[in-house]
């Protein structure tokens, strides 16, 4: 089983060096191992007649020929980590609007208790924030 940590490594490699996002289709090049976002680097070994050319990985001190005929590959293993990663993110996501949502409600019923107003156990939170709530732990 696959696990994607945060590491500095690892993401970096889920992003592309040509266009700086998350990459959802990589290419990967045989010879050097960067990964790429698949419609960025075909545009980069694509010249203006629509041919594909050899040219030299565009990352930095990378000496690597790309060739998409040659040496450019999906990388299964690649996307798997990827998806993870992604859900992982979007999870991190929520947790972080949940912990905010609970912080807010709790700072709201702290200042309550501090006017003299005491909480009505039988109280719910204001529809706004249930909302919220809800919306959070449906995304």
């Amino acid at each position: 089983d696959v696990v994607v940590e945060e590491s500095g490594c690892d993401a970096a490699r889920m992003k592309c060096p040509l266009t700086q996002n998350v990459i959802d289709t990589p290419l990967t090049c045989t010879q050097c191992g960067h990964s790429f976002e698949r419609d960025a680097i075909l545009q980069y070994v694509t010249n203006k007649r629509g041919q594909t050319t050899t040219k030299p990985c565009p990352v930095a001190g990378c000496n690597a020929q790309i060739n998409p005929n040659e040496n450019l590959k999906q990388d299964p293993e690649l996307e798997v980590k990827l998806q993870r990663y992604k859900a992982q993110a979007e999870q991190r996501k929520k947790d972080l609007r949940r912990k905010a949502l609970q912080m807010s409600q709790s700072s709201r019923s702290q200042r309550k208790s501090r006017s003299g107003v005491k909480p009505d156990p039988e109280s719910k939170p204001d529809p706004d924030s249930q909302s919220l709530l809800e919306q959070t732990i449906e995304d």
